[in-house]
């Protein structure tokens, strides 16, 4: 049942990877520093308006398999979090 879920969550996850990315690399790109705020929550919140606009249905699939939305946002924000302190640290590690 958790492996499953957790499939389910990185699933969801994937889906964001084009915009967190995206985000990742403006941030890296212009404030580094602020990698720790960007990516975690400006990425999930950008992510969050285009799933609330263009694919609303998609809440339903995860609805169904019994993942509240807030479960989606919650392991989105704290798996951007592990990623910007990745990012940070090989920042600092390259320059």
């Amino acid at each position: 049942m958790l492996i499953s879920k957790l499939k389910l969550l990185f699933a969801f996850y994937k889906g964001s990877l084009f915009i967190v990315g995206t985000i990742a690399l403006l941030s890296l790109l212009f404030t580094p520093q602020s990698i720790l705020i960007t990516l975690p929550f400006v990425a999930v919140f950008c992510y969050l308006l285009y799933i609330e606009s263009l694919k609303k249905e998609l809440y339903f699939f995860y609805y169904n398999k019994h993942i509240a939305k807030w479960q989606l946002y919650c392991f989105c924000i704290v798996l951007n979090f592990f990623v910007s302190v990745v990012l940070l640290i090989m920042h600092h590690a390259f320059t």
